[in-house]
């Protein structure tokens, strides 16, 4: 009797030592065992209960800690958010000024410039026709004919400034934007870009082109023209596709400009400033773009931008 007692005493706690462990090793830390008994037994009984204590507690500073690291990545996180949006509103404000005065540069050189050179032209074809008229005279001299052959070479010149004067016009602000929208004005500068040039050039569209915003066609459109910009002064190409997917189910304007000249090594060469331009405008629409090349097989260049923007982190 007195060994079964004995044993009974030892095996009593050493089995509720054991279920506190299990419920430790099971992740509940905060486990109640009281020291029952004395000796070594109730050394182990005492040991587990501390050690239960000092794991929760460990728990709750890892969880605290946790939660407090969780909040502060959120909050960098949501400061981050907003620096980016910030930049893309600066961004889009300083495209914005600059078109404005390319606006404000295209007028004065259409209204004031322009206007100049063709009273030049029509005061020079005045002078010319009087030189002509007088070199019929008895005693018209040599000076009369040298007068009229200035006088045409003035003229040519006011036309060719005219002619200069209108393409950059078109270039800082393209009326057909304004009148057929970004469709008609890609064809217009396709057009431009196929007489003469070397490089044929196509067009692939699809889409309603019409319901894109002022700012969205614009920006569109000046990615259109420098990336056909770079086709004609790097590429050496003899043939270049532009293509215009308005995707109704996904949202997007997507933009693809290729072409079949020299191309070039991603990894070893630098962007140009009309590479960055670019991707400035279209990271400011919260677009992506991707630049596809190799050494003599061309360049693809893609764009997606978003139809609408996102609603900014507050």
């Amino acid at each position: 009797v007195l060994a079964w007692v004995l044993a009974r005493s030892l095996t009593l706690p050493l089995r509720d030592a054991i279920g506190a462990l299990r419920e430790i090793r099971g992740g509940n830390f905060r486990v109640n065992l009281p020291v029952t008994t004395g000796g070594e037994v109730g050394e182990l009984q005492a040991s587990i209960g501390e050690m239960s204590v000092a794991l929760d507690q460990s728990k709750q500073d890892l969880e605290n800690k946790v939660e407090e690291r969780t909040r502060e990545l959120l909050a960098s996180r949501n400061e981050a958010l907003r620096a980016d949006a910030d930049k893309r509103k600066l961004i889009q404000k300083v495209n914005s000024i600059i078109e404005d005065e390319r606006k404000s540069i295209a007028v004065e050189i259409h209204d004031e410039l322009n206007a100049s050179l063709i009273a030049v032209r029509l005061e020079a074809q005045s002078i010319g026709t009087l030189a002509g008229k007088a070199s019929h005279a008895a005693d018209a001299g040599p000076e009369i004919e040298e007068i009229r052959t200035k006088a045409q070479a003035i003229t040519r010149l006011a036309l060719d400034l005219y002619a200069n004067g209108r393409r950059l016009v078109r270039r800082l602000r393209p009326e057909v934007l304004d009148m057929l929208g970004l469709h008609g004005a890609v064809e217009e500068m396709l057009r431009h870009y196929d007489s003469g040039s070397g490089c044929r050039f196509a067009f692939h569209s699809e889409g309603d082109f019409s319901r894109l915003g002022n700012e969205l066609a614009i920006s569109a459109y000046r990615i259109v023209q420098e990336a056909l910009s770079n086709v004609m002064k790097h590429a050496q190409a003899s043939n270049a596709q532009v293509t215009l997917v308005l995707d109704d189910a996904h949202e997007v304007l997507r933009i693809a400009v290729e072409d079949d000249g020299n191309g070039f090594d991603p990894a070893v060469s630098s962007e140009g400033i009309g590479i960055i331009g670019m991707r400035e405008r279209v990271y400011a629409l919260r677009g992506t773009m991707a630049v596809r090349s190799a050494p003599r097989r061309g360049t693809t260049v893609e764009i997606t931008l978003p139809l609408t923007s996102p609603t900014p982190v507050s």
